[in-house]
């Protein structure tokens, strides 16, 4: 399998925020936690082979039903292509299916360690597949 040629070179927080639902019941078994993700990309044209991408992670209130924490947590990322010979298309495409699940990857281990101490559960994100059209990005 040949390697995806981009890297998550550096990455920072600009939200965060988690906030326990003091009205939460563990045993309810009706609990749902929906999550929201919604994801922008620029280049940066001032650093070769550089884009960055901000994901957003918050809570989707509507879909939620007796969710332990309130969360959204907001990371902005440096992606590097660092193969040279890679066609604008297909950094487009690695842009739009491999960034975001970088950067949701890093949200992830951020929610569970904000989470750890709080009055529920430790809140661990599953596995969120990017809802995107291929052909569109192709």
């Amino acid at each position: 399998m040949k390697p995806i040629p981009v890297l998550l070179e550096r990455y920072f927080f600009t939200t965060q925020s988690v906030i326990a639902n003091p009205d939460h019941e563990i045993n309810n078994g009706s609990t749902k936690f929906h999550l929201k993700i919604d994801n922008n990309f620029t280049s940066l044209p001032e650093q070769n082979n550089r884009y960055g991408i901000e994901v957003t992670v918050s809570l989707d209130k509507e879909n939620s039903n007796n969710a332990p924490y309130d969360v959204t947590v907001t990371a902005f990322g440096v992606i590097q292509v660092i193969d040279a010979q890679i066609e604008q298309n297909e950094i487009d495409y690695l842009l739009k299916v491999s960034a975001p699940q970088m950067m949701i990857g890093v949200i992830r281990e951020r929610i569970a360690e904000m989470t750890s101490r709080g009055p529920w559960p430790t809140a661990h994100l599953n596995f969120i597949p990017m809802q995107i059209n291929i052909a569109q990005a192709e």
